[in-house]
């Protein structure tokens, strides 16, 4: 007794919309889906670095402050009192801070260093006053890189902008005041790292 052959009977290969949706379609759709946002952040860090907000005709109100140093140390090591209050110079850890806006407080030690690397350090006193918090992410937000945002209590006044040499101190935040700030001291430390 022989067994009869089977014909196997394949489908048709998929048309119309069905076609489209196969997983093939749908890698590449996923693929060019995300070289596009990859390629509009590109365009929009460009921009934002090349065409920075800031008038550069209002007057620079910060308070300059002789540099202590580039002196890196140990975690919890002591050393000399910084003088200014949020610190703009001296003494700091090996490792900066990733840029963003944090809701904690990040050791001053830490932060000196990304003074040092060119950035802005935009701190509040009152982790209570959303006003001012929402104020300094949107503009903190407008730059891709070099910026930090974060609480930190031990300020003398409700706003402070620090960077290399330089702060500014605010009772409420004028952004066209941080914007020029920004625009003269982004990126201006000594070592200006990404």
């Amino acid at each position: 007794m022989s067994k009869a052959a089977t014909k196997v009977v394949k489908p048709p290969p998929p048309s119309g919309w069905r076609q489209f949706l196969s997983p093939g379609y749908l890698l590449i759709a996923a693929g060019v889906l995300i070289l596009a946002f990859i390629l509009v952040v590109i365009i929009r860090n460009t921009i934002a670095e090349q065409n920075p907000p800031g008038d550069l005709s209002i007057p620079d109100t910060s308070i300059s402050y002789p540099n202590q140093g580039q002196t890196h140390i140990e975690i919890g090591a002591a050393h000399p009192a910084y003088n200014s209050n949020p610190p703009t110079s001296g003494w700091h850890y090996v490792d900066p801070a990733p840029w963003g806006i944090y809701d904690r407080q990040i050791p001053d030690e830490v932060l000196v260093h990304n003074l040092e690397h060119g950035g802005i350090w935009l701190s509040y006193k009152d982790p209570t006053n959303q006003d001012i918090i929402n104020q300094l992410k949107d503009i903190a937000g407008r730059f891709p890189t070099h910026m930090i945002v974060e609480p930190r209590p031990q300020n003398d006044s409700p706003v402070a902008v620090a960077a290399w040499g330089h702060l500014l101190t605010m009772d409420k935040v004028d952004a066209d005041v941080i914007y020029a700030f920004i625009r003269r001291y982004r990126k201006n430390g000594p070592e200006n790292v990404g």
